[in-house]
């Protein structure tokens, strides 16, 4: 987070977070802010600090949220109205699709709607495409 975003990752995360699975995702939060919270809520509630996908962490929608309120986009590329739709539905980002970016691009990058700067998930460079990691559409379709 310090060379990616940089922020001081101690004001996003917490000294000791835990995780909860569903088969190969697992959602990383802060027990001390989860007491009496159903694991699926923590998604939906805001209270999530990222995600682990096959042994890999990855930074939280809400975490990259509280990054940009600043105004400061880094790590992120701004995607067009089809391409937001493409993603949401587990598709890849493609070049076409992408009305801005913001370095450092060759890490896990945020993916944001044009339409209103919200973030939707994260991808990777791949080749020529962005690789969905995750968007908030996946939790849809792991937790219905």
């Amino acid at each position: 987070m310090r060379n990616v975003l940089d922020v001081a990752p101690d004001k996003y995360l917490c000294k000791e977070p835990e995780y909860s699975c569903f088969n190969e995702l697992c959602i990383i939060y802060c027990s001390s802010e989860a007491h009496y919270i159903h694991t699926n809520a923590l998604v939906y509630g805001g209270r999530w600090i990222g995600v682990l996908i096959r042994n890999k962490p990855y930074i939280s929608i809400n975490i990259y949220e509280d990054v940009y309120r600043s105004g400061v986009f880094r790590a992120s590329v701004v995607v067009s109205d089809m391409g937001c739709k493409a993603f949401l539905y587990g598709r890849d980002i493609l070049k076409e699709s992408i009305v801005s970016a913001h370095p450092p691009l060759n890490n896990p990058v945020a993916v944001i709607d044009n339409s209103d700067n919200r973030v939707i998930g994260v991808a990777e460079p791949y080749h020529d495409v962005y690789k969905n990691i995750y968007d908030l559409g996946l939790f849809i379709r792991i937790m219905k």
